[in-house]
């Protein structure tokens, strides 16, 4: 974003008076669709209305139809630079109220309208505080993350109110949201997203031993999806009938999975990898395959080593299983989305790749 002041006034509007003494004239501001923003003492003739604001209220209503991710990118265009240099890039706005009142904060540094702080004068002396207790720090985590929900709901709602109403895909970029699918594994997603949704993260972190590299990530998702339990389905059957975890669907039902990922370069030529993965378990699967448990390991060598740079060779063995629950349920004839062929016992699978 590039902020910039006009100089462009004319001869009369420096000579009229047009507002009593003692009371402000208000700057008038503009903001093109690449997010540069120009203060203005006065609208030139010609200039676009629809893109022109002069108080918090009008910010408002000029970006009411913009997605969350522009309003970040339009915040972190300005700050950390001069006359923002105390300002803090950020990776999300709490909601849409706050990010409108933080830009108009910012942008009156441009104009006379609003004083500056002080630069010169001495910082307040800091307090020492008190470390909360580790249980009101628990209370207050879940208080944000339960703020988090409904801020993203409240802005899903904001869309949705606005004249041109809100496609799934822009729900989703501005929620992080990820669609489930009607039924498991069905070819058609859920549209209920208040209630059924998944989201995913992913946190890594890169380093290099003796010059050289490697990564470790820890990955994880949570899924909310009209899914049944195997438990249930078991208790339900009794000892006699065949469970069926169709039976014990609810909508909005949930299922968690962590991951963990392992690259590392030996040498130039050489290298590992490895990966562990864990899900509940208790919960029906729903998407892309039936497991519960993961680990695997392997190595690759680039060819280099017999002058064909471009190839590379690798090997891996992968270990996969299912939780005590889910077994329990496949041995009494119960059937999911992929596995289910009556009255097995089953047991970890191993593959051996090359």
């Amino acid at each position: 974003m590039r902020l910039d002041v006009s100089p462009a006034r004319s001869d009369e509007c420096d000579t009229r008076e047009a507002t009593r003494q003692g009371e402000k004239q208000l700057s008038t501001f503009t903001i093109d669709p690449d997010n540069n923003i120009t203060v203005l003492a006065e609208v030139p003739p010609g200039t676009d209305r629809a893109n022109t604001f002069s108080s918090e209220k009008e910010l408002a209503k000029l970006i009411d139809d913009w997605l969350a991710a522009r309003l970040i990118d339009a915040w972190n265009s300005f700050a950390g630079v001069a006359p923002f240099d105390d300002l803090k890039p950020i990776k999300k706005f709490t909601n849409r109220k706050v990010a409108v009142a933080r830009i108009w904060a910012a942008v009156q540094r441009l104009s006379g309208d609003s004083a500056q702080p002080a630069r010169d004068a001495a910082p307040a002396a800091k307090v020492p505080r008190k470390r909360a207790p580790r249980t009101a720090r628990r209370v207050r985590a879940r208080n944000v993350a339960n703020e988090s929900r409904s801020n993203k709901k409240a802005e899903v709602i904001a869309m949705m109110k606005r004249s041109k109403g809100a496609t799934l895909d822009e729900i989703m970029e501005a929620t992080g949201w990820q669609r489930e699918p009607k039924v498991a594994n069905g070819p058609q997603f859920d549209r209920m997203l208040f209630r059924d949704h998944g989201q995913t993260a992913e946190i890594e972190r890169r380093y290099s031993i003796r010059k050289h590299p490697g990564a470790v990530r820890l990955l994880g998702y949570a899924n909310r999806a009209d899914a049944g339990t195997y438990a249930e389905a078991l208790r339900l059957a009794g000892p006699t009938s065949t469970p069926d975890v169709v039976a014990t669907r609810r909508p909005g039902t949930l299922k968690y999975r962590i991951g963990m990922n392992l690259e590392q370069e030996i040498t130039r030529a050489i290298g590992i990898f490895a990966r562990l993965g864990w899900s509940d378990g208790k919960t029906e699967s729903f998407a892309f395959t039936a497991i519960d448990r993961l680990a695997s390991g392997g190595a690759s060598v680039k060819g280099a080593r017999w002058r064909r740079k471009d190839d590379t060779v690798g090997t891996s063995l992968t270990a996969g299983g299912i939780s005590g629950v889910h077994a329990s349920y496949l041995a009494r004839g119960g059937l999911d989305f992929l596995i289910g062929d009556g009255r097995l016992n089953y047991a970890p699978e191993y593959v051996w790749e090359s």
